[in-house]
């Protein structure tokens, strides 16, 4: 067995070179739980890094919680229903437990699709890196000019001689007849886009109309990307991986995944906080290919998710909607209540947002979730969650004892609620005439 890092668990090993930056936070005093529901361990580790979302959470809690319920190498099979970019499955990939991750949305999924495939032992990765940064350099010193198809929303991020150099790599790496390798090059394109752009990127949306300071160029910014993708997956192909798959689906509707055969499931659903996705990953959506228009984003994305947006509300929902009559009584009490006082703020407020609605939806897809995830998780099987509660117009939901309550309901056992930070006071009301409200981000640990 290799060296490597022991957790609690003294028949779990974490193999020496893998995630070697960040060793020491798991092992002395200073890892801090509070991170762990927060992309910032995983930022500068090993293939994690290369596309994450400020939603994310760190692999270290993913190691922690493989640890603490006995998750070791061998037959064990972790599911991640919520996948992302990935966090989960790369972790346990990289430390020899096969791994499944379920994502609706298309982008999320190539780049998770991208993020776990390491096979690269026919490939001389320096090399193809070379190949392709010599024939990038001189097809844009030269004069061709590729077609422009973007969305006007993209042309505002960019000088006109940047995006004509971001369109002619695009098509460059459409002739990489290696497939794998095709997507490698895609997600450092990807990357690239907001390297190059001189709009400020905050994290979670860019802002056509700001200006950073500074920007890359182009080849500058592929070669650095590849030249750090490709120092990962050198390091990572040398460790005793286990397979992992990524399955481009409905977290309500496991098809895929047999009755009673996961072992493990780890996860953080979307909070109940109206952060839009789609929005966030718009930029990528149009230069992929993968929508044209805003309508497009939420035909082909939007409506694939788990409602936690008021962008993904129709007209026709309001009066259909109804709280589904199998949760539980006080959940379906707190719901119905909680409509109700949305409903009479909504109007009051300027953006009339529709959190009545997203509240109900959002209770009654979880419902959806967990039934299903009781079906695909062996007898005695964890699940473990990280979760937020919300506090929409002012008014506090409870997500985690909620979900919680949900997931008892439908036969879950344990139901403990780890609390692993406390998020301050927030409000998005009027705080000089509603309270704030405290908000927590907790674990929610289940068995089937």
């Amino acid at each position: 067995m290799k060296r490597g890092l022991t957790t609690n668990n003294d028949s779990y090993t974490v193999p020496r070179k893998y995630l070697v930056h960040y060793q020491s936070r798991l092992t002395e005093p200073t890892f801090s739980v509070e991170r762990s529901p927060t992309f910032f361990d995983s930022k500068r580790s090993p293939i994690h890094r290369w596309y994450g979302l400020v939603t994310g959470f760190s692999y270290a809690s993913v190691i922690d919680a493989l640890a603490n319920n006995g998750i070791v190498k061998g037959s064990k099979v972790v599911l991640d229903p919520f996948v992302g970019c990935g966090t989960t499955v790369v972790t346990a990939k990289g430390i020899g437990i096969k791994s499944i991750g379920i994502e609706a949305h298309p982008l999320l999924a190539f780049i998770a699709r991208t993020k776990t495939f390491w096979d690269f032992q026919n490939h001389d990765l320096n090399n193809e890196r070379e190949r392709f940064l010599t024939r990038l350099r001189e097809i844009l010193c030269g004069d061709y000019t590729p077609e422009d198809d973007m969305p006007p929303f993209v042309r505002k991020l960019y000088a006109r001689s940047t995006l004509k150099d971001l369109l002619t790599t695009k098509e460059i790496i459409a002739h990489v007849q290696d497939g794998h390798l095709r997507d490698i090059f895609s997600l450092a394109l990807l990357r690239t886009l907001k390297d190059a752009t001189y709009a400020k990127v905050d994290g979670i949306y860019i802002a056509p109309e700001s200006k950073k300071k500074t920007r890359k160029g182009v080849i500058e910014a592929m070669e650095k990307n590849l030249s750090m993708m490709i120092s990962d997956l050198l390091l990572v192909r040398r460790l005793r991986y286990a397979e992992s798959t990524i399955i481009e689906g409905d977290c309500r509707d496991l098809a895929e995944i047999d009755d009673e055969s996961i072992d493990f499931a780890f996860t953080s659903p979307p909070y109940l906080n109206n952060f839009d996705y789609a929005e966030m990953t718009r930029l990528e959506l149009y230069f992929m290919g993968m929508a044209k228009t805003w309508r497009d984003i939420t035909q082909n994305v939007r409506q694939r998710l788990l409602t936690n947006t008021t962008t993904q509300v129709t007209g026709s929902m309001r009066p259909t909607l109804k709280v589904d009559e199998n949760l539980p009584t006080r959940v379906r009490r707190f719901i119905d209540r909680a409509r109700s006082e949305l409903s009479a703020i909504r109007p009051t407020k300027r953006g009339k947002k529709d959190y009545d609605i997203i509240t109900v939806k959002y209770f009654n897809e979880m419902r959806q979730h967990f039934v299903e995830m009781y079906r695909v998780l062996r007898p005695h099987a964890k699940y473990v969650l990280t979760l937020g509660d919300s506090a929409l117009y002012g008014v506090h939901i409870p997500t985690d004892e909620l979900l919680r309550d949900i997931a008892l309901g439908i036969g879950f056992g344990n139901g403990r609620i780890e609390v692993l930070r406390r998020r301050g006071q927030r409000s998005n009301i009027d705080i000089a005439k509603r309270k704030r409200v405290a908000l927590r981000e907790v674990r929610l640990h289940l068995t089937r």
